[in-house]
């Protein structure tokens, strides 16, 4: 099958994302208009044709829809763990598969941002099912609190010599450490197989699908001790 990107469409959409944070009204000497433009055309189709107040508008629609997004994942979310007693957890992991399969096989010729919905709602659902382990909450989709949390419980240990927050150092530590793996493991499959990759998203599913099985066998093992 035909890859839906080329490499240079690729590398021009990621690109694009750096355009997306504004902040001033000119970035890179280029008028704000233009920058959301070329953030949300198709890569290395960018039109600059458009005004400031259309390229905004369009913006605005786009991040509402994310918004949107993230709202119902979230909602869906805290209903079903109340209402449904299967575990979430797979729920995540199928939603997860499908966000990428979505992606994939969307048409070429929708925008970018568009494309990338489905890992919005994906991403925000995960964080909702995923949302803490031995007690720790902790975010699944990026590392700033996660950093904050190693950083002062390292300095607990190490500093204060309290030895009681040693495990919640290691647990944010661990979590910082797999964290920026996934980072380097992204980049260099992109790199090396470009649209090809987002099918390597699947592995850590595979993965993450055996620990909740082993995960569940040996809570009920306990029950049952």
């Amino acid at each position: 099958m035909k890859p839906n990107y080329t490499r240079e469409e690729w590398d021009e959409a990621t690109r694009s994302y750096a355009d997306l944070y504004p902040y001033d009204h000119g970035i890179y000497g280029r008028p704000l208009g233009s920058v959301l433009c070329s953030s949300m055309d198709e890569p290395g189709e960018c039109t600059h044709n458009k005004s400031d107040q259309d390229c905004t508008a369009s913006y605005r629609r786009r991040l509402a829809g994310s918004a949107f997004l993230y709202f119902l994942a979230f909602a869906l979310s805290a209903y079903w763990s109340k209402h449904s007693k299967s575990d979430l957890r797979y729920a995540v992991i199928i939603v997860e598969a499908v966000s990428l399969a979505a992606v994939y096989f969307f048409p070429q010729n929708w925008p970018v941002y568009t494309r990338l919905y489905p890992c919005v709602f994906a991403t925000a659902f995960q964080w909702s099912i995923f949302c803490g382990a031995q007690g720790f909450n902790c975010a699944t989709i990026f590392n700033s609190n996660n950093y904050r949390q190693f950083s002062s419980s390292f300095a607990e240990v190490y500093l204060n010599k309290d030895p009681s927050f040693r495990p919640k150092m290691k647990f944010f530590g661990c979590t910082l450490l797999f964290y920026h793996f996934g980072v380097v493991y992204v980049y260099l499959i992109l790199k090396a197989f470009s649209s090809y990759a987002i099918w390597s998203g699947l592995l850590p599913l595979v993965v993450a699908a055996v620990m909740i099985h082993l995960h569940r066998k040996e809570l009920a093992v306990a029950k049952v001790e």
